[in-house]
């Protein structure tokens, strides 16, 4: 009896807590601090090709709760909110857009449709058009901005495919390159568990890996990941037409030629590891027409289980494949030469090759690099900008390569420690030319020829001359 009542005085000494009073009770922190995690952080900026428009985006300081609370994957290496086909963690969406005039300084507050947020803004090449994804709760749909005519249009209903990455291009000044959805919803999917058992297999080779979070694990993971990331390539003219590129498949890079007629594509292949990220699979570099037509197979790699673990290691064959910015449709990639494993003592770690179209002919070998190649910018007059690591000695180079002249014209530019952040050089002015693409500018002086460039380390000016 005693008991009871000390429990029935227990229960009226406690309050007793539903979600009504929970809601009035959220406590919110002092105002200097939420002043703090409010502030406007610095807008970020877009510059138009013809440099007659700047456009200044507003970022968002911190995320929702709504869009923390949005139930996600971890696949592969990978974080999806499973309705939206999109990333769940976006950092870089805008909520304010503002155009500027250069000429005359006049500034246009542009009203985003919907009020969603966006984010990949670009201008278009002939700086007609404001292109960029809305966020929305449905997905990201992909939008332009008439600046004459100050009109938004979305282009497809189709929704985008964002779980691998947002990023889509202008192929010409009336059409872009991107990827849609093309799978039903997945959660209408059923997802066929196997009841197999568990089975690792060993190819005899020691190969000690790194441990990662959110990998593959069984057979209904590898099937998810593979209905949420294979999309559909495809082309949308500003008239909303759409022409499919290719088979639907696990794109991950895509980039239009500087002339805009062919398309360098990177896609994912079978066997899904269990033992690496998504960027680690097999990969299929292929390229096409802009018209769909496929042109060659450039190179089918293989896990990056195998690849060796020291930095600076990477797998055996060609990578970084890309477009030469400066020439109308040239391909550059680079090749290990020493089968990729940093450990083998070698006076010469990478080469740089070129392959022009049509791509029948043999790709030609322009220079060997001391230490590993993880960066090339293009400069005017076929200038090749490569920057070598060499993290064993905590070092970064930058060297200029004439491409017309080959190993002999490499020279170094600048050479800084790896943590040095104060010399850290940064980006270069680049400019756009029709059907050539964005080229880094330099500085011709009387007898030296000089390299512009700016970041957090040296602000603006002058680098080593050539």
């Amino acid at each position: 009896m005693l008991r009871l009542a000390l429990i029935c005085i227990g229960m009226m000494l406690f309050p007793i807590f539903t979600p009504q009073t929970l809601a009035q009770e959220y406590q919110k922190p002092s105002a200097a601090l939420q002043q703090t995690i409010n502030h406007r952080t610095s807008p970020t900026t877009r510059l138009s090709n013809d440099n007659q428009w700047l456009a200044l985006l507003s970022p968002i300081s911190a995320p929702s709760i709504t869009s923390l609370a949005i139930p996600e994957h971890k696949l592969a290496g990978l974080r999806i909110a499973v309705e939206q086909y999109l990333p769940s963690r976006i950092t870089k969406r805008y909520r304010q857009l503002r155009l500027i005039n250069i000429q005359n300084n006049q500034q246009r507050v542009i009203s985003l449709p919907g009020g969603h947020d966006i984010t990949e803004l670009k201008f278009s090449p002939d700086s007609r058009y404001l292109s960029y994804v809305s966020l929305t709760p449905k997905g990201g749909y992909l939008f332009v901005y008439d600046i004459a005519k100050s009109q938004h249009k979305r282009l497809s209903d189709e929704r985008l495919n964002g779980t691998i990455s947002l990023d889509y291009q202008w192929a010409n000044n009336s059409s872009l390159l991107a990827r849609f959805v093309i799978a039903p919803d997945i959660n209408t999917v059923e997802t066929q568990v196997s009841i197999a058992p568990k089975t690792k297999e060993t190819s005899g080779k020691n190969s000690p890996q790194r441990t990662y979070q959110d990998l593959l694990k069984t057979a209904a993971d590898k099937q998810r990941f593979s209905q949420l990331t294979t999309s559909q390539l495809a082309r949308v003219d500003l008239d909303g037409k759409l022409t499919n590129i290719a088979t639907p498949s696990i794109i991950t890079e895509f980039s239009v030629s500087p002339d805009g007629q062919y398309i360098l594509t990177t896609q994912l292949t079978t066997p899904f590891s269990t033992q690496v990220k998504y960027y680690d699979f097999p990969t299929l570099t292929e390229i096409y027409k802009l018209n769909g037509q496929r042109i060659t197979q450039l190179h089918h790699s293989q896990s990056g289980e195998s690849k060796p673990q020291a930095r600076d290691s990477v797998l055996p064959g060609p990578r970084m494949f890309h477009w030469v910015q400066g020439q109308a449709a040239t391909l550059a990639y680079v090749e290990a030469q020493d089968k990729g494993d940093i450990q083998q003592e070698t006076p010469l770690r990478d080469s740089l090759w070129l392959l022009k179209a049509p791509f029948t002919q043999k790709a030609k070998l322009i220079a060997k690099t001391p230490w590993r190649i993880i960066d090339i910018d293009w400069a005017e007059d076929g200038l090749a900008l490569v920057t070598q690591r060499n993290s064993k000695a905590q070092l970064l180079r930058l060297s200029s390569l004439d491409t017309s002249i080959g190993q002999g014209s490499l020279h170094t530019l600048n050479e800084r420690n790896l943590r040095d952040k104060y010399q850290e050089l940064g980006s270069f002015p680049r400019q756009y030319f029709q059907g050539k693409g964005q080229v880094v500018r330099l500085q011709q002086q009387a007898q030296t020829t000089g390299l512009l460039h700016y970041g957090q380390g040296r602000r603006l000016k002058a680098i080593s001359h050539f």
